[in-house]
């Protein structure tokens, strides 16, 4: 049976470690969010963000701007103007009433306060290696494969598949695992038969949002499954990717939904949050060495 992740306790642990951080050096920070819509998700992800700012001593502030959510381009100035005062800023994904073109929106939000790293500038460096902070998914999943002293698994020559492709998850997930040196094949809705790559992963991470796509036939005995898709089924309640009872039975280590991936992603963007912060003070102390 699986070593089954238990996403909240190592969310516990990390907000614990950023209030003692931001408590010692005195730190008043905010993160500002924008909603363009409110559905169940959308209004879920939000109350997460503002329960982990509590814990982690970071004041979270909402702007709902649902006026805005026809144009990206009047969406980019309300941005522009809700800059002032916080430390860090995202704007909300939703899959609902979603903004057209977002990634001018996007843009909007400054390198040094974009703790998504869904900005082109901040993805761009990503990218290249030159990121200050990883995007707080990747950062959830390095975390996941480290926690633990030694670490849980060692992902330098592994066989990695990770489902979906998207530019918030599957690709700068896949682009982490190649950098840490692991053998990585990325599949989408594209792929002919997706269960001929993920029958040989030693790790499998689904980013697709698509309850049990993946069943504990498609997979190899020992493999790590990590489960960052999320949706609603039927009796209204959340499922991720794998079909948890399956896959566990042969999985090494799983992740489950909820209570997975989710807390502690949001855990890494209030990390994020407090290194705008660090970043900013360190620049200073360097600037004035000169």
């Amino acid at each position: 049976m699986a070593i089954i992740i238990d996403g909240k306790q190592i969310a516990r642990e990390l907000l614990a470690t950023i209030r003692r951080e931001v408590d010692e050096r005195n730190l008043k920070l905010r993160l500002g969010i924008v909603i363009t819509a409110e559905d169940p998700a959308t209004n879920s992800f939000v109350r997460s963000k503002v329960r982990a700012g509590e814990a982690a001593g970071i004041e979270v502030r909402i702007y709902k701007e649902f006026t805005y959510k026809n144009s990206a381009n009047k969406l980019r100035a309300r941005v522009g103007e809700l800059l002032k005062g916080n430390d860090a800023m995202i704007i909300q994904l939703t899959g609902r009433n979603g903004v057209e073109n977002i990634q001018r929106a996007l843009d909007a939000v400054p390198l040094g306060m974009d703790v998504d790293v869904l900005s082109s500038d901040a993805n761009g460096d990503f990218l290249t290696g030159k990121g200050k902070w990883l995007p707080p998914l990747v950062s959830a999943v390095r975390k996941i494969l480290s926690y633990g002293n030694p670490p849980v698994v060692d992902v330098k020559g592994k066989e990695v598949v990770v489902v979906g492709t998207g530019p918030v998850a599957g690709r700068p997930v896949s682009i982490w695992f190649i950098r840490e040196g692991a053998t990585v094949t990325p599949v989408n809705k594209y792929t002919r038969d997706v269960s001929f790559y993920t029958r040989h992963a030693d790790i499998i991470v689904s980013c697709v949002g698509k309850q049990g796509i993946i069943t504990g036939d498609m997979v190899k005995d020992g493999v790590i499954a990590i489960d960052v898709g999320m949706s609603t089924g039927e009796d209204g309640k959340l499922h991720g990717d794998f079909d948890f009872n399956s896959v566990a039975q042969k999985a090494a280590i799983i992740t489950p939904v909820p209570g997975g991936v989710g807390p502690i992603a949001v855990a890494m963007l209030m990390e994020n949050t407090l290194r705008t912060r660090l970043t900013e003070n360190a620049a200073a102390a360097e600037e004035n060495q000169f």
